[in-house]
């Protein structure tokens, strides 16, 4: 480690955290565009809901008839994506001020109220609309977010690519799977600044075939928690990709080891990564 005296140091400092600020410009520029095309898509998503179900009496008919809640319907006063996200917004906020424990939420409402009056007396065709829509989205967000239910601070998932090979079956073969992805813990998800940490970066496995190797360069599928939240099952493959058949190779050829999933149990701290299966036989889909 070597020391940097005096002005050096102040330097490298202020160097030190531009480069930090900047980095958490970036990120928060790529979460703003990420949200701005999530809101794009689902406007016209919600543009061609609407078309569909005004444009076919039969299916209007069964979904009223079907539908739990009439404000996942189409009403006959939208006139655009943003009545719709408006009228469903402050169902939910209804719904979410009944529960118990739900916290004070009167500003989001003061708020919803103001944003509802503003876009009434717009224009169907206001470029206005649109940016009232990224508001609506946004309390609807914040709306979702404030639900007593959500009462941990913590969720575990699991990354995976698709296979190379898109088709329902080959998605659980080994050797069709992209070595990418791993298990992940976001923290506080619903907050402000979440963050997100791969659980078994540093873990090894503990036993077996692969003992002391961690598991990189391979593909991770199907993942379970167990009921006090202290340890996770899923399934992992080396994605290894073995000389094709021929004629004279029978199929299992493509079965190996190192070609199939098999089972892993882990702490959520990635602590005790142990391996529970192994062979030239696919396992997958461990349940508590």
């Amino acid at each position: 480690m070597h020391i940097v005296p005096g002005r050096r140091r102040s330097r490298l400092m202020r160097l030190t955290a531009f480069a930090a600020a900047a980095c958490a410009s970036l990120a928060a520029h790529a979460a703003e565009d990420f949200l701005a095309g999530e809101r794009a898509q689902e406007w016209d998503a919600i543009s061609q809901h609407m078309a569909e179900f005004r444009g076919n009496e039969a299916a209007q008919a069964r979904l009223r008839r079907e539908a739990l809640r009439d404000a996942a319907l189409i009403n006959d006063a939208d006139r655009d994506p943003l009545d719709v996200v408006l009228r469903r917004t402050r169902a939910l906020l209804d719904d979410i001020e009944t529960m118990d424990g739900a916290p004070d939420l009167s500003r989001v409402r003061t708020r919803l109220d103001t944003l509802s009056r503003q876009s009434a007396g717009l224009h169907a065709d206001a470029p206005e609309r649109r940016q009232a829509f990224d508001e609506a989205c946004a309390l609807r967000r914040r709306i979702a977010f404030s639900n007593p239910l959500l009462d941990f601070s913590r969720i575990l998932f699991l990354k995976h690519d698709r296979a190379r090979y898109q088709h329902m079956v080959d998605q659980y073969f080994g050797f069709h799977a992209l070595p990418t992805g791993g298990v992940y813990v976001l923290d506080e998800p619903f907050g402000e600044h979440p963050d997100m940490h791969d659980v078994l970066a540093g873990s090894t496995v503990a036993n077996g075939r692969l003992k002391g190797k961690s598991l990189e360069g391979g593909s991770f599928i199907s993942l379970d928690l167990s009921f006090d939240a202290s340890t996770m099952l899923f399934a992992w493959t080396e994605a290894e990709v073995p000389v094709e058949p021929t004629d004279r190779t029978p199929m299992e050829h493509l079965w190996t080891p190192g070609s199939t999933y098999h089972v892993f149990k882990a702490g959520v701290d990635g602590s005790g990564l142990t391996q529970l299966t192994d062979g030239r036989w696919n396992d997958f889909d461990p349940c508590w």
